[in-house]
């Protein structure tokens, strides 16, 4: 059975999602492709994302620096307005946060919405995949129940693994501002891309203020070690503590561990995670 790489859940409704490797690589070659392909986007182009720690998030971020792109990570502002900052070619922005008096979005040529209100993860999986029917407290690890190419069909109870058939999606997009897009729905059709072909150097820009390829990978390196995590480990992260994804993302993946965002945590339900995930190491 195949062991997921990066896993969302939240204790608050129960979801869990999980993606192995290969589910990982495809969904970050579509995302590269959507980018590249269909918005000509590449090296010397820069995207703003403004999203929470997340599966669908790992795969944006891995997705732009896949094809050279600078990536602008921007957190939820935690007092007064969050500047908007120049233009860019391209935003990946929670709905919660479009038109927030709290954020000033940049402006972008080409905007994508993520996580809608009543469109949760099942958007992703295809009816072949199994689906989440209970909550994710009383459930083991989606490597413990098998992932979804292993049971097609079968009802896998508080996970979901995700697969890269066509999503099941509610298409009502009424609620999405004209300039933007749903995500879920401009992704789809680049499900399948072959891997992206560039090949990142370490002096190249990734992200603000000129930060290279070379020095987030240090850095995470650097946190990586700090955390003792080590190849094979299983990493929680309680997301409310970071929105960085150099902690909670590029360390973890740079050590050679799988990551386990969890999101509204209970402290009393920390031992149960841990045991039912098979967490190794806690992101401090």
């Amino acid at each position: 059975m195949t062991e997921t790489l990066v896993t969302y859940r939240d204790e608050a409704t129960g979801e869990r999602v999980g993606l192995d490797a290969a589910e990982v690589g495809r969904w970050t070659a579509a995302t590269a492709s959507l980018l590249s392909s269909e918005c000509g986007l590449g090296p010397g182009a820069r995207v703003a994302v403004l999203l929470p720690p997340h599966w669908q998030t790992a795969v944006v971020l891995l997705g732009a620096w896949s094809v050279g792109i600078e990536v602008s990570f921007r957190g939820w502002a935690t007092a007064g307005l969050s500047p908007a900052g120049p233009e860019v070619d391209a935003s990946f922005v929670a709905f919660s946060r479009i038109g927030s008096w709290l954020d000033a979005v940049p402006a972008a040529r080409h905007q994508f919405a993520l996580f809608r209100p009543g469109a949760p993860d099942r958007g992703w999986l295809d009816q072949g995949s199994t689906h989440d029917q209970g909550s994710a407290h009383d459930q083991g690890s989606a490597h413990d129940q098998g992932s979804a190419h292993d049971q097609g069909s079968a009802r896998c109870q508080g996970s979901a693994h995700v697969t890269g058939g066509a999503p099941v999606h509610n298409s009502d997009f009424s609620d999405i501002p004209d300039e933007y897009r749903d995500f879920v729905t401009a992704v789809r059709p680049h499900l399948g891309a072959d891997a992206p072909r560039f090949a990142a150097g370490a002096a190249d820009a990734a992200g603000d203020a000129g930060t290279t390829f070379g020095e987030y990978g240090a850095l995470a390196v650097e946190i990586a070690g700090r955390n003792g995590i080590r190849a094979g480990d299983r990493v929680l992260v309680d997301v409310s503590a970071t929105e960085q994804p150099l902690t909670w993302l590029l360390a973890p993946l740079s050590a050679g561990a799988s990551v386990v965002l969890a999101d509204n945590i209970d402290p009393v339900r920390l031992d149960s995670v841990i045991a039912s995930e098979k967490i190794t190491r806690v992101m401090r």
